[in-house]
């Protein structure tokens, strides 16, 4: 496992902060507001979690019951959207205190081979990347909120190749997993990259959905 380097983490704190903060009110929006403002059930599922952590921090009760849908990493591109939309709700389960999820996400770490999807030659790389970033996001939460450091070698793992293979701004123009890139020893490009298609996006400033995942990425690099 690469050692995280304090130092340059700290700056991405600083940078995302500072990129965060532009418009920053829609953080502090209640959580109708933030579902509001997030078309796309992946972008629902962080804005879940979101509000999920904002429960634990004041105590307030949320009400989450739905059936785990498991897979078997490495799975197969063309089922790319799906696994990541399972990857989003065991994590939500998990931030909820579902013991079963954090099993199962531990499980799904340990299985990147190196990444969580498998392309054939018939596959469009493009949503592969996307849906890869989706899930190496949601994982990289896990890994981090969860303590469970040894897994962060397969992490690491996962985005050397992602960083050897792809280039993360052409597969979206938001800022998924920028923390898993910015916390890697070589990561600073990607996720330089990533904020600046982000930005882009946004016409100079972050969207507001765009906000609420480095709202999550932000949560987890100052852990």
């Amino acid at each position: 496992m690469q050692k995280r380097n304090a130092e340059k983490i700290d700056r991405w704190v600083e940078i995302l902060g500072h990129s965060a903060d532009a418009l920053n009110p829609i953080d502090h929006a209640d959580p109708q507001a933030r579902l509001s403002i997030a078309a796309g059930k992946h972008r629902v599922w962080i804005v879940a979690c979101l509000n999920a952590i904002d429960a634990h921090r004041t105590g307030t009760k949320i009400a989450y019951d739905a059936p785990l849908r498991q897979f078997v990493f490495p799975a197969p591109a063309s089922m790319g959207a799906k696994v990541a939309e399972s990857v989003w709700q065991a994590y939500l389960q998990y931030v909820l205190g579902s013991v079963e999820s954090a099993e199962w996400l531990g499980e799904a770490v340990r299985s990147l081979n190196p990444t969580a999807l498998t392309a054939g030659i018939d596959d469009n790389p493009e949503p592969w990347w996307a849906n890869e970033l989706l899930i190496l996001h949601a994982l990289q939460s896990f890994v981090t909120l969860s303590g469970s450091i040894e897994l962060q070698a397969s992490l690491d793992r996962c985005v050397d190749f992602h960083l050897a293979e792809i280039q993360p701004d052409h597969a979206t123009n938001e800022p998924w997993a920028i923390h898993a890139f910015a916390g890697h020893e070589s990561g600073d490009t990607s996720a330089g990259a990533l904020l600046h298609a982000a930005m882009v996006q946004g016409g100079g400033s972050l969207t507001p959905v765009a906000r609420l995942i480095i709202r999550d990425a932000l949560y987890c690099l100052r852990k």
